[in-house]
């Protein structure tokens, strides 16, 4: 550009200089003149050169014809000048003038031609309205008068005409140029050319004229007129926009001209009348007829002109209708192939109804991103673009495919793909899918598209604009489309991503040498912190598995399996873990490139595989294999044994009264007592042998390879004999017994065979008693046919009532009268006979159809009593009938009683039940309510069969018995045995001290008779006085008394209760002199003296804050003489000792329960404890609670009862009274261990060193006091658990703060204040919580949560329980009422503490203090950097008005002096502040410990 300016500067100084120098020297004119025409020219091909248009002959052409021009003017002004020629006209000049209009017309129309793109009806018209509007005054004042003038030969008047006519031509040619379109045209090289010619016609103009008239001129100002021509042109010719005027221009087309045009078109139109109104006012009219012509042609050109105006607007209509449609469309277009069906609509609608052969082709760059390889930035991306119809890549596209611009090119030129697709077609349209007037997107930027369109050239002509504009809404549409799938890629992409980077799985891309190119986030929690990035991937694998690595890698590269799996061991720093192995080849995926290796942690599913197979097979409380595995493993013994001629045998165990010792002892002790058997049972028997549990208390041993059945026999022997000794248990020493049935494979097919063969030798050897083994012989088979038969007929008979019952009288010993009728239920069987008792009530009691026999006996024996009674007369006797304890337990037990009450004759109080010491056994408070209102209703109750069970004399005492049935094997031997006669005597003493009657039962003899009246016994039946008779029998007998039934007539012995004297109570801590004191004053003088409480003394004697006596409280300010302070010592969190609600739920219960009653715990406590316990243990989602006065009561009695003569493991930091209760369970036998809480692994070595079988317990706390950290109560809980040891967990000072995590909690401190063990998400299994109400609940009170076996424990062997009374009712009110409190509104009361703690700790932070409290609970601890400055410390909080905790030395260790702010609820808001402000002063005047130390 600057180049062609500096030309054109060049260019006119030359041809001023030029005429300046024509103007000034006349003799100089000719060559003067020839030189400035031929710089026009010169110009002229210069421009060509140096702009280089499309079509370079129209310029050439011009050039010529310039030539030609200058030429004639220098034949003209040389003839004028060198020949003395004066204006030779015509001359030889004329015809190099005239031949120029040839050459301009010829090279117009060139430019002409290679401008228009189609036809231009519009601007050609709008070109002939001008061209017929400027001719008409050439014609009217110049060719007319011309034509009309004197003296002028043809030849002079032709060729004057001829001038002005060639300038109107070449006039016309160049409006053409400029009206080509309806746009103006801004060609600054068209400009100029117009220019130039306007000034050439209107000298030409003045030129005839003056001709005309004879007095032209040569060498005037008027030769300017053709310099200015001259310099016109060649200045067109050098400007840069002379190269578009042979590059055809697409404009936009417009149904109105130009504004600027239509102002020369109307003047144009006004050109006729204005001459006619000229000639009118002159007073002549002589070109009428020539104004009316042209006229007439320009009203026809103006209303062709018209009709192509309403013909385009309907075009233009139906194209604005047609991409409407079409933007409405694309709009909606999901798919590039919606695009492509919209734009096919779109053009044939385009071409109109008439049918026209066209086609259309839309390709789109966004989907052929892969089908180009790599290409130079700026140069076309050829071969990219897409078919969106068929999804195809065109081959052969070329690179002016590529454009910014719509154009016009033959269908040839854009490749054989394309071309096959658009058909026959010559000519196509190409509109790029972005405007040509964005100038937001470069040249160079990739064609996002392209819409192809062939036709015809004149419809594709009219149809580009709006061609282009489709193409533009496609454009649009398929970038929608494209950012809608790239959205979508990237969502995906994103989601994909979050799933690889959170995914458990480890994904990993092993390069073609077998490194680890690529390895997810997850593969740190399989590899740990091994470098994986160009690590050989086999090489991290466990040494077994690395040839297996490297070959499944081979395989899956070599194309032998598209897809592997493997399992792998992968070594890290915990361990060996198992994993799932994927391998897949993605190498021909360029966004991959390698082997996709897919690693899943499958370690925890392979244990619990192993563990559910465990479980499937193995019983979970032992270990040892269950029933299914035994059978299984029978089986295979059978086969065995059949191949080798071995012996296989089964030994069936089971324990004895092990229901006795699990009901007495709780099911813990139970299940630690099975688990020590199926120990013992292992140990006994070979390595061959498998030890197994079937269930409850049954066992079973599969022996093989013995050589005959004795081999059974004796390890059946020692299997006795081993579990005959005592079992240590936590809980003391248990002593059991077991029964054992041998089967052998001699008499069995099978493994269920020989099993159920071992159950039946099992029986046979329980019948004959404790401490038996029986082998299996065929008759037991042959009892169990009977036992089934006996159960079905059983079941008939209980139906059809096929029962009898038999009475067996009691008799008076002394007087030999009967009392009373014991009734026996007996079973006449049709084919048995009279069954035996023994067997069918056991059978009736395993069956559940003791249920039914017992109310059938109840209802027949009180009916026929009554009767026996009537005929009794004045002594009617009672009957007794036994009752089981399943009947007992009965819900509608007690209902029947009352109905049999109301028997009619039955007499009052005249019936009796006997229960047995099974009854007693589970003895609850449904037990003692039934007998308590039995005895209302005037039922007597008997103890049956006394001291042959688990007999206790506590029976006796608390229990309504009236009456005691001494067992027939007690006085069997009792007249030849003399210890049996002692232990009678005692039973007899005891019931008569405690007011019972006594029935001997089984008296056969005369003198057992005697001797039993003679101890005192005073009632007694058997066989002596009659057998069990039926109820007629038993009425006669009434009727007819045997003298033989009285006594000896003789003093009973009776036997004084002798009781021990009470002597003296001697002091066991009293030793040898211990009569004398030591000096009192000399103990403190040497406390004193001791260094360690030296601190502590001089900071009571010196600091106010030191045992301070406080005249108020109102709220946390309290008021010290006349000082008032702002308490941060309290621990009162939740701010419940100030509660309205909480104060005034004392007074109630003080009405109710007086203020403290005086009696201990055992004996009673008020209801309100049972309520507190419930509450707390639901708070708490613990199995149970237990509520006593203080934690240090519970530390110092509770440990030492937990720990026994165990192992104690303390933590180091764990608070000074748990500390105390470990030094007592010390003294009491246990050892003492400390360990770090921050080092779980130290305490896992600790417990692990201890010999198994031993007590373990571990105490910490689970807040620490000072320091308000929590633990990491599950990884110490987990320690604990593996290592079978019990956690104690001192909570004091967590519960009522944390609480359980479960998303909604309003702070971090969790929800309800439910204690750190829900807090941390553990459970409570061997974990013992302590915690307290005195802190958070503003209550003298503490709790245990730990299991009901274990409550029940401490209350006989927890000191506070046994000795200590209830505590203050108050204590007990204000707990109620707090956990009522804590339940509506807990929650927000510690958000609140927990928003002040977090403003303290924020200030604490901010000053660059150190506080060890990294939890955020509301205790804060400052250590100084100098214990020293403690005193004046505490002065200075003390004159700030902020009361708070010191901690000195001995209290924490002398590097953690300092003092501690505790924040509570009640604390308000200017509160912290005040404290905060302190603390900043403080932290000036005071060293404080900073977190670099």
């Amino acid at each position: 550009m600057a180049r062609n300016r500096a030309l054109m500067v060049g260019f006119a100084l030359i041809v001023a200089a030029l005429t300046s120098g024509y103007l000034m020297w006349p003799a100089a004119h000719a060559p003067l003149w020839a030189m400035i025409g031929v710089a026009g020219v010169v110009a002229i091909l210069v421009g060509v050169r140096v702009n280089r248009p499309d079509c370079r002959w129209p310029w050439w052409v011009l050039a010529a014809a310039l030539l030609l021009f200058a030429t004639g003017d220098t034949f003209y002004n040389v003839t004028e000048a060198y020949f003395s020629a004066s204006n030779p006209f015509p001359s030889p000049a004329d015809a190099f003038y005239l031949m120029t209009y040839p050459l301009f017309t010829v090279g117009l129309l060139g430019l002409v031609h290679n401008r228009m793109a189609g036809r231009d009806v519009p601007g050609m018209l709008d070109a002939l309205i001008i061209t017929a509007g400027l001719a008409l005054p050439v014609w009217v004042f110049l060719v007319q008068p011309l034509t009309q003038a004197d003296g002028l030969t043809w030849e002079q008047r032709a060729i004057s005409i001829a001038y002005p006519l060639g300038d109107v031509l070449v006039l016309a040619l160049l409006v053409r140029l400029l009206t080509l379109g309806s746009a103006p045209s801004r060609n600054r090289s068209l400009h100029l050319l117009v220019l130039g010619t306007l000034t050439l016609l209107c000298f030409d103009i003045a030129y005839g004229i003056l001709q005309l008239s004879g007095t032209w001129q040569a060498g005037t100002v008027l030769d300017s007129g053709w310099v200015f021509f001259y310099t016109a042109w060649g200045m067109a010719a050098l400007h840069p926009s002379m190269a578009e005027l042979t590059t055809r221009e697409h404009r936009q087309e417009s149904l109105v001209p130009p504004t600027g045009r239509l102002f020369l078109l109307s003047g144009t139109v006004l050109i006729a009348p204005g001459i006619l109104l000229y000639e009118g006012l002159r007073g002549r009219a002589e070109d009428a007829s020539v104004i009316a012509a042209f006229s007439g042609i320009l009203i026809l050109l103006v209303i062709l002109r018209l009709t192509g105006m309403i013909v385009a607007h309907r075009k233009a209509v139906a194209r604005e209708v047609a991409l409407r449609n079409a933007a409405a469309s694309l709009l909606a277009a999901v798919s590039a192939q919606e695009i492509t069906r919209c734009c096919d609509r779109t053009v044939d609608a385009l071409f109109g109804s008439r049918p026209v052969e066209h086609a259309s082709m839309l390709l789109s760059a966004d989907d052929a991103q892969d089908t180009q390889a790599d290409t130079r930035p700026g140069t076309p991306p050829v071969g990219r673009l897409r078919d969106t119809r068929t999804g195809q890549v065109p081959p052969g596209q070329p690179t002016e495919l590529f454009t910014r611009r719509s154009r016009l090119m033959p269908i040839s030129r854009l490749g054989p793909g394309i071309s096959a697709a658009l058909g026959r077609l010559s000519t196509v349209l190409v509109c790029p899918t972005v405007g040509s007037d964005r100038p937001d997107r470069p040249d160079s930027a990739d064609v996002p598209g392209i819409l192809l369109t062939a036709g015809p050239v004149k419809r594709l002509g009219e149809m580009r604009s709006s061609l282009e504009i489709l193409a533009s809404h496609a454009g649009l549409a398929l970038g929608r489309v494209a950012l809608r799938k790239e959205i979508i890629r990237q969502e995906s992409e994103a989601y994909f991503r979050t799933l690889v980077r959170n995914a458990s799985d480890v994904i990993l891309i092993v390069a073609s040498d077998n490194t680890v190119r690529y390895a997810s986030p997850s593969a740190r929690s399989v590899f740990g912190e091994v470098k994986l990035l160009g690590t050989t991937l086999h090489e991290l694998m466990h040494e077994c598995d690395r040839a297996r690595a490297a070959r499944l890698l081979a395989m899956v590269r070599n194309g032998k399996q598209g897809e592997a799996q493997d399992h792998w061991h992968i070594p890290n720093g915990n361990g060996t873990l198992e994993v799932e192995v994927s391998c897949r080849d993605l190498r021909q995926d360029h966004t991959v490139q390698g082997l996709v290796v897919t690693l899943r942690d499958v370690t925890e599913q392979r244990q619990l595989e192993h563990e559910l197979t465990q479980r499937a097979f193995h019983d979970p409380l032992t270990g040892l294999p269950n029933r299914m595995l035994l059978l299984e493993r029978i089986e295979r013994a059978l086969l065995r044994g059949r191949r080798e001629s071995t012996l296989t045998c089964v030994l069936f165990i089971d324990l004895d009264d092990f229901k006795i010792v699990n009901d007495n002892m709780g099911h813990s002790a139970g299940d630690q007592l099975l688990n020590a058997v199926g120990v013992r049972l292992t140990e006994t028997v070979r390595r061959t042998d498998t030890a197994a549990r079937l269930g409850g208390d049954e066992f079973a041993v599969l022996m093989e390879g013995a050589k005959e059945p004795i081999d059974a026999e004796l390890l059946a022997a020692q299997i006795v004999q081993s579990l005959n000794r005592p079992f240590r248990l936590p809980d003391g020493s248990v002593g059991i017994s077991a029964s054992v049935g041998v089967a052998t494979a001699m008499d069995s097919a099978d493994s269920e065979e020989l099993l159920s063969h071992s159950d039946l030798a099992l029986r046979a050897a329980k019948a004959g008693g404790k401490r038996q083994w029986r082998r299996f012989q065929t008759r037991l088979r042959v009892r169990m046919i009977e036992q089934h038969d006996l159960r079905a007929s059983l079941d008939s008979a209980i139906v059809q009532k096929d029962f009898a019952l038999r009475y067996q009288p009691v008799v008076d010993l002394r007087g030999g009268h009967i009392v009373g009728f014991e009734a026996l239920a007996r079973w006449p069987h049709a084919r048995r006979g009279l069954v035996p008792p023994q067997q069918f009530i056991a059978l009736a009691e395993e069956t559940g159809h003791i249920m039914p026999l017992g109310t059938w006996v109840l209802g027949k024996a009180t009916g026929d009593i009554a009767a026996l009674q009537q005929a009794a007369g004045r002594d009617p006797p009672y009957v007794s009938v036994n009752v089981s304890a399943r009947q007992f337990r009965d819900p509608d037990f007690l209902d029947e009683v009352c109905g049999v009450l109301t028997t009619p004759g039955l007499s009052p109080g005249s019936l009796q039940l006997e229960l047995t010491e099974t009854v007693m056994l589970r003895w609850d408070g449904q037990v003692e309510s039934v007998m308590q209102s039995l005895k209302d209703l005037g039922v007597r109750i008997a103890l049956d069969d006394f001291g042959t069970g688990f007999s206790s004399l506590r029976y006796l005492r608390e229990l309504p018995i009236d009456v005691l049935k001494i067992d027939k094997s007690f006085i069997d031997e009792i007249t030849t045995d003399s210890q049996q006669v002692a232990l009678v005597e005692g039973i007899v003493h005891i019931a008569d001290t405690l007011g019972l009657q006594v029935i001997a039962e089984g008296i056969e003899d005369a003198g057992q008779r005697d001797l039993l009246a003679h101890m005192g016994c005073r009632y007694g039946q058997g066989f002596l006085y009659a057998r069990p008779m039926t109820a007629r029998q038993s009425a006669s007998l009434l009727q007819r008394p045997r003298r033989s039934w009285r006594t000896e007539a003789s003093e009973p012995h009776r036997g004084t209760a002798r009781r021990g004297s009470v002597g003296p109570v001697e002091d066991p801590s009293a030793g040898e002199g211990s009569s004398t004191m030591p000096d009192i004053t000399t103990s403190i003088m040497k406390a004193r003296r001791d260094q360690r409480l030296s601190d502590l003394e001089h900071l009571r004697r010196t600091s106010p804050m030191s045992d301070a006596v406080l005249d108020e409280v109102q709220g946390r300010h309290i008021r010290c003489g006349d000082r008032w302070l702002i308490d941060f010592a309290s621990c009162n969190y939740l701010g419940f000792d100030c509660d309205p609600e909480i104060i005034g739920a004392i007074e109630p219960a003080v009405r109710r329960w007086g203020t403290h009653p005086s009696w201990s715990r055992l004996l009673g406590s008020p209801r309100i404890y049972p309520e507190i316990e419930e509450r707390l243990a639901a708070l708490l989602e613990a199995p149970d609670t237990l509520l006593l006065p203080t934690a240090t009561l519970i530390h110092a009695s509770v440990i030492p009862v937990l720990a026994g003569s165990g192992h104690v493991f303390v933590e180091a930091t764990a608070h000074r009274t748990v500390y105390d209760g470990c030094v007592a369970a010390r003294g009491q036998g246990a050892t003492l261990q400390r360990f770090r809480g921050d080092r779980p692994d130290q305490l896992d070595a600790q417990l692990g060193a201890v010999p198994p079988g031993s007590t373990r317990l571990v105490c910490l706390d689970g807040v620490n006091s000072m320091s308000g950290n929590i633990p990491d109560v599950p990884r110490l809980a987990a320690i604990c658990r593996n290592r079978g040891a019990t956690l104690y967990l001192d909570d004091t000072h967590g519960f009522g703060i944390v609480g359980e995590r479960r998303g909604d909690e309003l702070c971090p401190y969790g929800a309800r204040g439910n204690s750190v063990v829900r807090h941390t998400g553990e459970t409570y299994d061997d974990i013992v919580l302590v915690g307290g109400f005195s802190k958070a609940y503003s209550s003298l009170l503490a709790f245990l949560a730990l299991p009901t076996p274990l409550k029940d424990l401490l209350k006989i062997a927890a000191g506070p329980y046994l000795y200590s009374g209830p505590s203050p009712t108050a204590s007990l009110a204000t707990t109620l009422a707090g956990l009522q409190v804590n339940e509506r509104r807990g929650d927000a009361i510690r958000a609140d503490v927990y928003r002040k703690t977090a403003k303290v700790l924020d200030h604490v932070h901010g000053l660059g203090m150190a506080t060890p409290n990294t939890d955020g609970l509301p205790i804060v601890e400052i250590v100084l950097s100098d214990a020293s400055d403690l005193d004046a410390v505490a002065d200075f909080l003390w004159d700030s008005g902020i009361y708070v905790t010191l901690a000195a030395y001995p209290l924490v260790p002398r590097d953690r002096v300092g003092f501690r702010v505790q924040i509570t609820a009640l604390n308000s808001d200017d509160d912290i502040d005040r404290l905060n402000t302190a603390l900043t002063a403080l932290c000036e005047r005071f060293a404080v410990l900073r977190p670099a130390s």
